[in-house]
């Protein structure tokens, strides 16, 4: 959520914080049943389980590495532009 939020800041829209405060989180009715089980353990398989988490790793770390690129990228036109400012 807060990649999310970073990003939509970097990119000039306006920010959805609903995510960080708890109002709007997609990702909570999955932990919420995963966490229950539905009443039966034995049905959850740690392989599975453990697979997802890594592929939530995965996206969070293209995401993150997403917006260093973004921001990187917006401060070296910054950089570019108070150069030509104080030149003239």
């Amino acid at each position: 959520a807060l990649v999310q939020v970073c990003s939509q800041c970097a990119n000039g829209e306006t920010p959805d914080i609903s995510t960080l405060l708890g109002v709007k989180n997609p990702e909570s009715e999955e932990h919420q049943e995963g966490a229950s089980g539905g009443g039966h353990p034995e049905s959850v398989d740690p392989s599975k389980t453990i697979s997802q988490w890594l592929s939530q790793l995965g996206q969070l770390r293209k995401d993150v590495q997403r917006l260093r690129a973004h921001i990187c990228n917006k401060y070296a036109e910054d950089m570019g532009d108070n150069m030509i400012c104080t030149t003239q």
